[in-house]
């Protein structure tokens, strides 16, 4: 028997939306609501001009270099929600990383599975792009010690945030985090994950760029 087709009307949902998470709560797209964001659209007829959108895109790091100076790391706050969205991060662990490994894979380690290198190579990576002074992946870390973490911004003076909060709450958690300034021209970082050593009395340096930002200006 074929699926009944969803009913349209001004009222009416536009597709049918399911979600599994007990947490997510569907946000229902009208014919009505879909008028109204085209109008506001078509009502738009004076585009950034290009001079100005690559004004903005040059100068991006230092504008939010300037906002983070203004606000520090009162801007946001800690997104300890997001251990409960992302339950997908609680449930790895090393062991059941190490338990999926192919026969062949653990013959090729001869069977030393208790390794840093294998407990190092299921430890899974968190990427954070835009991770400003670490409201995200440092709740995160802390909900979720088998992580590793690579953070990336535009701002150097968020990374060096970051780099402060890391250094007084993750240091001494046996943590191993990647700080990388999008701003930067050196390659530089802090070094690859797992290359770290977790039981290091001192975490490593913030990244420094090559060049100075203009941060400082306002």
């Amino acid at each position: 028997m074929a699926e009944e087709e969803p009913h349209f009307d001004d009222a009416g949902p536009v597709g049918s939306i399911g979600f599994k998470a007990d947490n997510v709560s569907p946000y229902v797209l009208t014919k009505a609501s879909q008028r109204e964001a085209q109008s506001i659209l078509d009502g738009d007829n004076k585009p950034v001009s290009e001079l100005h959108k690559d004004k903005y895109e040059r100068e991006a790091g230092r504008n939010w270099d300037i906002f983070y100076k203004r606000n520090t790391t009162n801007a946001f706050k800690d997104r300890h929600y997001l251990s409960k969205e992302f339950t997908e991060l609680s449930a790895h662990s090393c062991r059941a990383g190490r338990e999926a490994r192919t026969l062949a894979q653990r013959e090729a380690d001869d069977g030393d599975t208790t390794s840093s290198d294998a407990q190092s190579d299921c430890r899974p990576v968190l990427v954070d792009f835009g991770c400003g002074v670490g409201n995200a992946v440092v709740p995160l870390l802390i909900k979720n010690p088998h992580l590793r973490a690579i953070g990336f911004d535009i701002s150097k003076r968020a990374i060096d945030f970051l780099n402060n909060k890391w250094r007084r709450v993750l240091a001494n958690r046996g943590r191993t985090v990647n700080l990388k300034d999008l701003n930067a021209d050196s390659e530089e970082t802090t070094g690859p994950p797992g290359e770290q050593s977790a039981a290091a009395p001192e975490p490593p340096s913030p990244l420094q760029p090559s060049q100075p930002t203009s941060s400082d200006d306002e």
